[in-house]
């Protein structure tokens, strides 16, 4: 798989601060983070938040879309990897006819076509 990339060597480690300030805030609905390609958008971003809930002991469900299959997979597989995780376990994918997941799962990486589904077949976004 390679090897460990810590979040201090990514772009992204500089602003965690201020993008966890503004999901705390209650008058954020939704945040849009822009940045290049590499910078940690999306492996760290997810980590950043799960280890902020999961230090508070508050719930999380952390749904990450791709457009592709493939790309669901691995991005799924490297976040687990550099958590030190087992694939299915806190980090995990659902894609067209393949789920690895589990009830522990709170980082799920899913292609736009799940998201949706799952979107229209809830009454709600509580879950």
């Amino acid at each position: 798989m390679g090897t460990r990339q810590d979040i201090e060597t990514l772009p992204i480690y500089e602003v965690q601060d201020n993008l966890l300030s503004q999901l705390r805030d209650p008058d954020t609905h939704v945040l849009i983070v822009s940045g290049t390609t590499g910078c940690g958008k999306t492996t760290k971003i997810p980590q950043i938040i799960y280890n902020e809930y999961n230090k508070r002991n508050e719930r999380v469900n952390i749904i990450c879309t791709q457009p592709r299959r493939v790309a669901c997979m691995n991005i799924a597989k490297k976040v687990a990897f550099d958590m030190g995780e087992r694939l299915g376990t806190t980090v995990g994918y659902s894609i067209q006819n393949e789920s690895m997941i589990s009830p522990d799962t709170k980082i799920r990486f899913v292609t736009t076509g799940i998201l949706l589904n799952q979107v229209v077949s809830k009454k709600d976004l509580a879950e």
